[in-house]
């Protein structure tokens, strides 16, 4: 149970690691299949969490955590009109 659970956390964590790299290019598909993922990823990191030593626990608390402030972060207006912006602003002259 132990080595399932940490295995699918490393691929849920690699598959994240790529979107977030394809997140650069504002496309809206790749922030919801992130968001799909991440929500999916939390309850792996809760069962994994509870299986591990207690050193390694609370490392894997505080990526759930952080996990939660992501998914978070991801629905915010902010991040809705980030997203809808295909090139990055220019900083406005003095």
């Amino acid at each position: 149970m132990l080595v399932a659970a940490l295995g699918a956390l490393a691929l849920l964590t690699l598959g994240q690691l790529l979107l977030a790299v394809l997140t650069r290019g504002r496309r809206n598909g790749v922030r919801i299949t992130l968001l799909v993922v991440s929500v999916l990823e939390i309850p792996v990191l809760l069962i994994a969490q509870e299986l591990l030593a207690t050193p390694r626990r609370y490392a894997v608390l505080v990526q759930a955590v952080l996990m939660v402030t992501a998914v978070v972060l991801m629905v915010l207006p902010e991040s809705n009109a980030w997203f809808r912006r295909r090139t990055p602003s220019t900083p406005q002259s003095l």
